[in-house]
């Protein structure tokens, strides 16, 4: 789920209903940083990311993004993963 839209101004999702989505199990990883598109980013996609690093766990990048991980046909990592921390929340 990409919140935030190209510019990071699309609402589409607020705090209380993430907090809902991951306390039913329904999101439980999140990827944050990487590539933004657009020119700017909005605050929603900072109060989610707040949120998201505040309430979860890092997950060391060794544990899964391994040598192996591959993203085009010339064997080359995908750079919009190479800044790209995962985490892991559970309420």
């Amino acid at each position: 789920m990409a919140w935030g839209g190209f510019n990071g101004g699309d609402h589409i999702l607020s705090i209380t209903q993430l907090e809902a989505y991951v306390s039913s199990g329904t999101l439980t990883y999140f990827f944050i940083g990487g590539q933004q598109g657009g020119p700017g980013k909005g605050n929603q996609s900072h109060d989610i990311e707040d949120w998201v690093k505040q309430n979860g766990t890092l997950i060391p990048r060794d544990q899964w993004n391994g040598p192996e991980v591959r993203n085009d046909q010339m064997g080359n990592a995908n750079p919009s993963q190479q800044n790209v921390d995962l985490y892991e929340v559970h309420l």
